[in-house]
């Protein structure tokens, strides 16, 4: 049997894969879109907002929908850093609505190899 039927399903899943961190990125960035057009209907958010409407029907799609919230944060993340490789970390988010700032917080479980990567990190940077 030939190996690239396998190679295909490969790259396939992996597209899959892409497509939808590509689709949650969209919704995210429109419900962060809908929290500065709401702050300001006559701001800059207003111009951006129409001209995606015209170009996008992806965007279009996405902002019928009304979302108010995509929780994204709190799923694990791969990060690779340039001096001690990949990182697995969590992140919570930490929000000021009142500033429209957020902060995110980035941990590793205690113990595994990132935790200890982060251990290093932060004595190195100390």
């Amino acid at each position: 049997m030939p190996a690239w039927p396998h190679r295909q399903a490969a790259d396939a899943q992996v597209l899959s894969r892409s497509q939808g961190r590509s689709r949650l990125r969209g919704r995210v960035f429109t419900v962060d879109l809908r929290m500065a057009y709401t702050a300001d209907t006559t701001g800059r958010a207003e111009e951006i907002v129409a001209a995606l409407l015209k170009a996008s029907p992806e965007f279009a799609e996405l902002w019928r929908s009304h979302e108010v919230d995509v929780t994204h944060h709190e799923d694990l993340k791969r990060y690779r850093h340039r001096e001690l490789g990949e990182l697995e970390l969590y992140c919570q988010r930490l929000v000021d609505p009142d500033q429209a700032q957020e902060l995110l917080v980035f941990s590793a479980v205690p113990g595994s190899p990132s935790y200890e990567k982060l251990q290093l990190l932060a004595a190195v940077d100390a």
